[in-house]
């Protein structure tokens, strides 16, 4: 089957092939996600813009994972019709997609267009992110009302004299700064002997090294380490597969001469290009100047790693 799937990478190109922003590349922090409407209503809360809105929604998001998403969809069509296609995966109708539960709150009236007033963006008491009295910081989601029975219970605030109902919108300001108050008053450790093991909907909220020694997320392998550098494992886990880690990342230009050789340029050539400025290597094996592999390796062993191409 001679049927070529083609995908156009708007990680660097935001906008699609058509229409008025056509091959812009306006693609940091805003542009991408001002345009789907994304940035509206994740970007700060109500009165506060000074939070920044991370890239997953825009770039890793609706850049990376709708486009290999798109690729495997391509390739699952070639083997129904045996013809190729072009994919024009723009970062602006992907993240677009993305809020579409967003979108839907909006249309049925559920949902507002202001930040933090929302159910799910730091506008409700019982869905947010509260400071413990050390600095640190637990995240509540008890929606559902055994959840939130659960909740009143353990924290305390179920014997405030005439709670206001769970839903009432108007009172959620000021049961929010009772919350605010009470999870000021104990540690983190000390609030997760109290939640954890009764479900409200309570996790801590952990850095990066706590998250690794998690045991839940030791038992599940979900983070590994690679020269030295901990990184999150590939997901998601298959039953009969396992995938393969991505060499890790290195310096740019540590590679010019390995990819030059692999694509068979000889060593003059490679040597041309070097002395010329037309290539760049940042760090190399000085033997591999005249390509001779094994050379590299003695070096390599005898100084404990790769040198300085001047060195």
């Amino acid at each position: 089957m001679n049927a070529n799937v083609l995908a156009r990478n708007t990680s660097t190109n935001a906008f699609p092939v058509s229409g008025k922003s056509a091959n812009s590349l306006v693609v940091r922090i805003r542009s991408v996600i001002v345009l789907s409407a994304a940035f509206n209503q994740i970007q700060g809360v109500r009165g506060n813009d000074s939070d920044i809105a991370g890239s997953g929604n825009g770039d890793f998001g609706g850049g990376g994972m709708l486009l290999t998403f798109g690729i495997v969809a391509a390739l699952h069509e070639r083997n129904q019709s045996g013809k190729g296609q072009v994919i024009d995966a723009a970062m602006t109708e992907a993240s677009s997609l993305l809020m579409n539960g967003v979108f839907g709150g909006m249309s049925a009236g559920s949902r507002s267009h202001d930040r933090g007033t929302n159910l799910l963006d730091d506008g409700a008491h019982f869905y947010n992110t509260y400071e413990t009295s050390d600095g640190k910081w637990v995240s509540i989601g008890s929606i559902e009302p055994q959840f939130y029975a659960l909740l009143l219970e353990k924290s305390g605030l179920g014997e405030m004299p005439e709670l206001p109902k769970q839903h009432s919108r108007d009172d959620w300001p000021g049961l929010k700064d009772q919350l605010t108050r009470i999870f000021k008053s104990k540690t983190r450790d000390e609030w997760d002997e109290i939640m954890l093991g009764t479900d409200p909907c309570y996790a801590p909220i952990l850095n990066f090294d706590e998250t690794r020694a998690h045991p839940h997320n030791a038992a599940r392998a979900s983070f590994v380490e690679q020269d030295g550098i901990h990184q999150a494992a590939p997901a998601p886990k298959f039953s009969r597969t396992e995938p393969i880690l991505p060499p890790s990342s290195v310096a740019p230009g540590a590679r010019s001469i390995d990819i030059l050789q692999a694509a068979n340029f000889s060593a003059e050539a490679i040597e041309a290009l070097t002395a010329s400025g037309a290539i760049v290597q940042a760090w190399a094996r000085k033997s591999e100047r005249s390509g001779d592999a094994d050379e590299a390796r003695k070096i390599d062993e005898a100084k404990g790693g790769m040198t300085p191409w001047d060195a």
